[in-house]
């Protein structure tokens, strides 16, 4: 028993060498900004879910080696397969009608990780091993370093491209997670399985499950999206189902895989794997539109005068970007410096700062906003859909700087939306996870 952290640690590190390059990329982002790493110490501090534990044990159903050591196994097989010590899970089935399962944070060495009955009750044993190893994977990398719904609480007031930043990350841990998921169950027959669940919300013993023909359904409907620019439905903090389906697919086709616990095709190179998946990700994101860019602050009076003649020439992106954002901010009101910052947050070059400073000479932006998009509709409709829902949700966060999307900007954004036929439906859903 001696030896066990020293297996704990080995095994700990060869998971963290096997995670999405692309969530460290993103993550590494974030922690540049210090605004936002503030706020998630102060919340995390805040919330330290000390209590949490005590509130399950009353109101659900601990899993414990004597009364359920059917399921009380399974968690500890999964931890054993992830070096992971059972002591630090406090395992719960709570009863609930949706297929869930939550990994929550109690302490720095503790997490309670629940599986709803539902889920129980539609998946078989070897599917429900790769949900608890996903939960598990989300503690080994600590994700909830970066507690998403704390942070998106309207009170921190954080600012478009921050905001972006945090969703873009919470979808790329997912894929981190679902590969500790695979190694927790050591099946990729199994977490497909899952998966299928969790979709059709039917057993999989119901269906025909081939993981080569899945995984062809799934790639054939990615391709599809791409080339049909129908990339609307992709946005969530959850990855898009298919994409983590294909992304653990390929996943069991690595040498690292294959070499660090045996499972797998031993096919491909890990960093290949990544390279594609992030390809995908920058595809829904709309990739030809800057971001993370801080504005260097050109504001000042001299500035001004140098750029005061200088011809405004944005691109089709920068403008349908700038001149909605505007649009949404000075529907009922003059732009103001806070919301000029929120703008230029989303524009980082010389065009925007001139037609930003053009603008607050004007007494009627709003109008002039509407003048520009209605003259240049027919350049916008000819984006490709990435990029015409990737402005769209930033429009949607411009909105929603000041806490509060009114319906007047509900009926803009709806409207910006049917210009330049993007379904009202995406907006909506954007909108009803902030």
């Amino acid at each position: 028993m001696e030896s066990e952290p020293i297996k704990n640690e080995l095994i700990q590190e060869r998971l963290k060498g096997l995670r999405f390059a692309g969530e460290l990329i993103s993550l590494a982002q974030i922690k540049k900004n210090k605004k936002l790493q503030r706020i998630s110490s102060n919340y995390i501090g805040e919330n330290p879910n000390l209590s949490i534990e005590n509130d399950y044990l009353k109101n659900n159903f601990v899993i414990t080696d004597e009364l359920a050591p059917k399921y009380f196994k399974l968690f500890k097989t999964v931890a054993d397969n992830l070096g992971y010590p059972i002591t630090n899970i406090s395992p719960f089935i709570i009863s609930s009608s949706v297929i869930n399962a939550a990994c929550i944070k109690v302490t720095d060495y503790k997490h309670l990780i629940y599986l709803t009955s539902s889920l129980i009750e539609k998946m078989n044993d070897d599917e429900i091993m790769y949900i608890i190893g996903h939960e598990i994977g989300h503690a080994i990398f600590d994700h909830h370093q970066l507690p998403i719904h704390g942070i998106m609480l309207h009170e921190y007031k954080l600012k478009p491209n921050e905001i972006l930043d945090v969703l873009r990350w919470s979808r790329m841990a997912e894929i981190s997670a679902d590969r500790v998921g695979l190694i927790g169950c050591g099946s990729l027959e199994a977490a497909l399985g899952a998966k299928l669940v969790l979709s059709s919300g039917m057993p999989s013993s119901n269906f025909d499950l081939a993981t080569d023909k899945y995984q062809k359904q799934t790639s054939d409907l990615i391709n599809y999206l791409i080339a049909n620019d129908s990339f609307e439905d992709l946005y969530s903090t959850h990855s898009f189902n298919p994409l983590r389906v294909n992304a653990l697919c390929q996943f069991n086709e690595c040498h690292e895989l294959f070499e660090s616990f045996g499972i797998g095709l031993n096919k491909r190179s890990l960093a290949e794997v990544s390279i594609e998946i992030r390809s995908i990700f920058s595809s829904m994101e709309g990739e030809d539109l800057p971001l993370d860019k801080k504005l260097v602050d050109k504001t000042q009076d001299s500035t001004k005068d140098k750029f005061s003649k200088k011809e405004v020439t944005l691109s089709d992106e920068e403008s349908l970007l700038f001149w909605g954002s505007v649009c949404v901010a000075t529907k009922d009101s003059k732009l103001t410096n806070d919301e000029i910052d929120t703008i230029m947050s989303l524009l980082d070059s010389d065009e925007a700062l001139v037609a930003i400073n053009r603008l607050k000479l004007n007494k009627k932006p709003f109008e002039e906003a509407n003048k520009q998009l209605n003259n240049q509709i027919d350049n916008y409709r000819k984006l490709s859909q990435p990029t015409k829902c990737g402005i769209l949700q930033k429009l949607i966060l411009v909105a929603r700087a000041d806490s509060k999307v009114t319906d007047e900007e509900k009926q803009i954004l709806k409207s910006i939306c049917e210009q330049i036929n993007i379904p009202a439906t995406f907006y909506e859903k954007i909108l009803s996870y902030l």
